[in-house]
Protein backbone atom coordinates (compact mmCIF):
# COMPACT_ATOMS: atom_id res chain seq x y z
CA UNK A 1 0.00 0.00 0.00
CA UNK A 2 1.39 3.57 -0.96
CA UNK A 3 0.23 5.43 1.78
CA UNK A 4 2.26 8.61 2.43
CA UNK A 5 1.02 12.12 1.75
CA UNK A 6 0.21 15.13 3.06
CA UNK A 7 -1.25 18.51 2.40
CA UNK A 8 -0.89 22.45 2.37
CA UNK A 9 -2.91 25.63 3.26
CA UNK A 10 -3.33 28.72 1.20
CA UNK A 11 -3.43 28.81 -2.81
CA UNK A 12 -1.04 27.30 -5.54
CA UNK A 13 1.04 31.11 -5.76
CA UNK A 14 1.61 31.80 -2.57
CA UNK A 15 2.78 28.40 -1.54
CA UNK A 16 6.53 27.75 -1.65
CA UNK A 17 7.33 26.39 -4.94
CA UNK A 18 9.34 23.62 -3.04
CA UNK A 19 6.59 22.47 -1.03
CA UNK A 20 4.64 22.20 -4.65
CA UNK A 21 7.78 19.61 -5.84
CA UNK A 22 8.16 17.87 -2.72
CA UNK A 23 4.40 17.35 -2.69
CA UNK A 24 4.61 15.40 -6.18
CA UNK A 25 8.00 13.75 -4.93
CA UNK A 26 5.64 11.85 -2.00
CA UNK A 27 2.65 11.64 -3.76
CA UNK A 28 3.69 10.60 -7.49
CA UNK A 29 7.26 9.91 -7.47
CA UNK A 30 7.39 7.82 -4.33
CA UNK A 31 4.22 5.19 -5.28
CA UNK A 32 5.28 5.17 -8.76
CA UNK A 33 9.00 4.08 -7.54
CA UNK A 34 7.90 1.56 -4.89
CA UNK A 35 4.89 -0.08 -7.52
CA UNK A 36 7.77 0.02 -9.68
CA UNK A 37 10.04 -1.91 -7.27
CA UNK A 38 7.21 -4.49 -6.07
CA UNK A 39 5.89 -5.47 -9.81
CA UNK A 40 8.76 -7.81 -10.48
CA UNK A 41 8.10 -9.90 -7.15
CA UNK A 42 4.07 -10.20 -8.33
CA UNK A 43 4.70 -11.34 -11.56
CA UNK A 44 7.70 -13.88 -10.20
CA UNK A 45 4.83 -15.17 -7.84
CA UNK A 46 2.01 -14.58 -10.46
CA UNK A 47 -0.32 -12.99 -7.45
CA UNK A 48 -0.24 -9.25 -5.96
CA UNK A 49 -1.84 -6.26 -4.92
CA UNK A 50 -1.48 -2.57 -4.93
CA UNK A 51 -3.39 0.07 -3.51
CA UNK A 52 -2.70 3.50 -4.01
CA UNK A 53 -3.91 5.60 -1.21
CA UNK A 54 -5.21 8.42 -3.26
CA UNK A 55 -8.49 10.86 -2.14
CA UNK A 56 -11.75 11.68 -3.54
CA UNK A 57 -10.64 15.14 -4.11
CA UNK A 58 -9.05 13.37 -7.23
CA UNK A 59 -12.21 13.84 -8.57
CA UNK A 60 -12.79 17.31 -7.30
CA UNK A 61 -11.02 20.26 -9.10
CA UNK A 62 -11.03 22.71 -5.79
CA UNK A 63 -8.77 23.11 -2.62
CA UNK A 64 -5.12 23.06 -3.06
CA UNK A 65 -4.32 22.65 -6.27
CA UNK A 66 -0.90 20.01 -6.53
CA UNK A 67 -2.46 17.91 -3.44
CA UNK A 68 -5.58 17.20 -5.95
CA UNK A 69 -3.51 17.02 -9.22
CA UNK A 70 -1.10 14.11 -7.66
CA UNK A 71 -4.25 12.28 -6.46
CA UNK A 72 -5.82 12.71 -9.66
CA UNK A 73 -2.77 11.20 -11.00
CA UNK A 74 -2.43 8.26 -9.05
CA UNK A 75 -6.57 7.04 -9.82
CA UNK A 76 -5.26 7.41 -13.45
CA UNK A 77 -1.75 5.86 -12.73
CA UNK A 78 -3.58 2.91 -11.15
CA UNK A 79 -6.47 2.78 -13.84
CA UNK A 80 -3.77 2.21 -16.44
CA UNK A 81 -1.66 -0.40 -14.20
CA UNK A 82 -4.79 -2.50 -13.84
CA UNK A 83 -4.70 -2.59 -17.44
CA UNK A 84 -1.66 -4.20 -17.87
CA UNK A 85 -1.06 -6.26 -15.33
CA UNK A 86 -5.10 -7.88 -15.29
CA UNK A 87 -3.65 -10.47 -17.18
CA UNK A 88 -0.96 -11.41 -14.45
CA UNK A 89 -3.07 -11.89 -11.74
CA UNK A 90 -2.40 -8.86 -10.12
CA UNK A 91 -4.58 -6.62 -8.71
CA UNK A 92 -4.42 -2.61 -8.75
CA UNK A 93 -6.53 0.06 -6.70
CA UNK A 94 -7.00 3.44 -6.02
CA UNK A 95 -8.07 4.20 -2.96
CA UNK A 96 -10.11 7.41 -2.81
CA UNK A 97 -11.38 8.32 0.89
CA UNK A 98 -12.88 11.19 1.97
CA UNK A 99 -12.12 12.64 5.67
CA UNK A 100 -10.78 10.17 7.79
CA UNK A 101 -10.05 10.37 11.74
CA UNK A 102 -6.21 10.46 11.01
CA UNK A 103 -3.13 12.93 12.59
CA UNK A 104 -3.10 14.16 9.02
CA UNK A 105 -5.23 17.85 9.68
CA UNK A 106 -3.01 18.18 12.60
CA UNK A 107 0.16 18.89 10.70
CA UNK A 108 1.99 22.09 10.49
CA UNK A 109 0.89 22.33 7.12
CA UNK A 110 -2.76 22.80 7.69
CA UNK A 111 -2.70 24.43 11.35
CA UNK A 112 -4.13 27.64 9.37
CA UNK A 113 -6.77 25.39 7.58
CA UNK A 114 -10.39 26.57 9.01
CA UNK A 115 -11.93 23.85 10.09
CA UNK A 116 -15.51 23.67 8.59
CA UNK A 117 -18.43 22.07 10.79
CA UNK A 118 -18.25 18.38 9.59
CA UNK A 119 -21.44 16.22 9.67
CA UNK A 120 -20.09 13.01 12.23
CA UNK A 121 -21.58 10.56 9.10
CA UNK A 122 -18.67 12.44 6.76
CA UNK A 123 -15.87 11.25 8.51
CA UNK A 124 -14.67 8.07 8.50
CA UNK A 125 -12.72 5.53 10.75
CA UNK A 126 -9.34 4.11 9.27
CA UNK A 127 -10.72 0.40 10.44
CA UNK A 128 -13.81 1.35 8.00
CA UNK A 129 -11.56 2.76 5.16
CA UNK A 130 -9.17 -0.25 5.36
CA UNK A 131 -12.55 -2.71 5.10
CA UNK A 132 -13.97 -1.14 2.29
CA UNK A 133 -10.43 -1.15 0.18
CA UNK A 134 -9.99 -4.18 1.11
CA UNK A 135 -13.73 -5.53 0.17
CA UNK A 136 -13.12 -3.94 -3.21
CA UNK A 137 -9.63 -5.39 -3.68
CA UNK A 138 -11.08 -8.57 -3.57
CA UNK A 139 -14.00 -7.65 -6.14
CA UNK A 140 -11.28 -5.95 -8.36
CA UNK A 141 -12.78 -2.67 -7.83
CA UNK A 142 -10.10 -0.09 -9.39
CA UNK A 143 -11.53 2.39 -7.51
CA UNK A 144 -12.96 2.20 -4.05
CA UNK A 145 -14.68 5.06 -2.26
CA UNK A 146 -15.74 4.51 0.93
CA UNK A 147 -19.01 5.65 2.40
CA UNK A 148 -21.74 6.56 0.08
CA UNK A 149 -22.08 10.10 0.24
CA UNK A 150 -18.10 10.09 -0.87
CA UNK A 151 -19.58 7.86 -4.02
CA UNK A 152 -21.76 10.74 -4.56
CA UNK A 153 -19.03 13.19 -4.13
CA UNK A 154 -17.05 11.46 -6.32
CA UNK A 155 -19.23 10.67 -9.24
CA UNK A 156 -20.28 14.03 -9.82
CA UNK A 157 -17.03 15.38 -10.09
CA UNK A 158 -16.18 12.91 -12.07
CA UNK A 159 -19.19 13.66 -14.36
CA UNK A 160 -18.35 17.38 -14.21
CA UNK A 161 -21.75 18.46 -12.38
CA UNK A 162 -19.96 19.82 -8.82
CA UNK A 163 -17.46 22.04 -10.64
CA UNK A 164 -20.40 24.91 -10.73
CA UNK A 165 -21.39 24.07 -6.80
CA UNK A 166 -17.63 24.11 -6.05
CA UNK A 167 -17.21 27.37 -7.53
CA UNK A 168 -20.21 28.90 -6.24
CA UNK A 169 -18.97 27.56 -2.74
CA UNK A 170 -15.20 28.71 -3.18
CA UNK A 171 -16.92 32.27 -4.13
CA UNK A 172 -18.92 32.45 -0.98
CA UNK A 173 -15.52 30.89 1.61
CA UNK A 174 -13.86 33.99 -0.49
CA UNK A 175 -16.44 36.68 1.20
CA UNK A 176 -16.40 34.92 4.80
CA UNK A 177 -13.08 34.58 5.26
CA UNK A 178 -10.01 36.87 5.93
CA UNK A 179 -7.82 37.24 2.62
CA UNK A 180 -4.32 36.20 3.44
CA UNK A 181 -1.53 38.38 2.89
Amino acid sequence: MNNAGFGVAGTFSKNDFDKHLEMIQVHVVASVHLTHAAIPVMIARQQGGIINVSSVAAFIPWGGVTYCSTKAYLVAFSEALHVELRQKNIRVQALCPGFTVTEFHDSPELSRVRKFPLPKSLWHTSDFVVRESLKALKRNKVICVPGFAYKVIAGMGRSGIIAPILRRIARSVRTTQPQES
